[in-house]
């Protein structure tokens, strides 16, 4: 979805409905509309665009891992960040890690053509034991 957000344009509420089959909610405290749910996997989503100035509109994406088993077990994957790195490295996307601090798992920065998207993750378990690094939060910007 993120590849059909090119420019301002693209970021209405009325866009991001058609690219998703979602219908999006104003939120009368913010500029804001979104829309959340809850996967056929089991976890929990929320999508929308947010205002914050006439010239600073962006798509938000985030996401709620469920634990696996009773509720003790290691959090599940949402969406591999492996999958979707790929995806925009082969779109030629530059990309920039910052370090996670006290073993979060690093965010990363990716722009093409004045187009940003800013990914938080998070490892279903520590990465040195067999954990992986799943997408918690996506933001698209557009310069």
């Amino acid at each position: 979805m993120t590849g059909n957000i090119r420019s301002k344009a693209d970021l209405t509420e009325v866009r991001i409905e058609a690219l998703t089959g979602l219908r999006l909610h104003r939120l009368d405290s913010r500029n804001a509309a979104y829309a959340k749910g809850t996967t056929s996997e089991g976890w929990r989503f929320a999508i929308g665009i947010e205002r914050f100035a006439v010239d600073d509109a962006r798509l938000e994406i985030s996401t709620l891992p469920k634990k696996q088993g009773d509720g003790s077990g290691p959090l599940t994957c949402t969406l591999p960040f492996d999958k979707f790195r790929n995806k925009l490295d082969a779109a030629d996307f530059r990309s920039d890690s910052s370090t996670g601090l006290h073993g979060k798992a690093p965010n990363w920065r990716f722009s093409k053509n004045g187009q940003v998207v800013h990914i938080d993750l998070y490892a279903t378990k520590p990465l040195d034991r067999g954990g992986i690094e799943c997408i918690e939060h996506i933001s698209v910007v557009i310069d």
